[in-house]
């Protein structure tokens, strides 16, 4: 599982999208994955904007799923295939 944070200083302007796009590229191309998942908190908007940049589908809401420090939180899961 990969986690990456974009400090609150460079927000918005357009960092993460990148490498996430990079490492999509080498899992498909050079590992051979077939389709990769992410998944992140429904709290967390930019982070939704970047799976879409990133050429992830939201696929669904994975209720109460992932704990956090303020308890459970839902997630939304995106994912991509190769073929996508």
């Amino acid at each position: 599982m990969a986690h990456g944070t974009v400090s609150k200083a460079w927000r918005g302007h357009g960092l993460a999208p990148r490498p996430a796009h990079l490492l999509t590229q080498w899992a498909f191309n050079d590992i051979g994955f077939h389709r990769i998942e992410l998944t992140h908190s429904v709290h967390n908007a930019p982070s939704c904007r970047v799976a879409t940049k990133c050429g992830y589908d939201l696929e669904g809401t994975l209720r109460d799923f992932r704990r956090h420090h303020d308890g459970r939180h839902d997630m939304h899961m995106h994912a991509r295939l190769r073929t996508d």
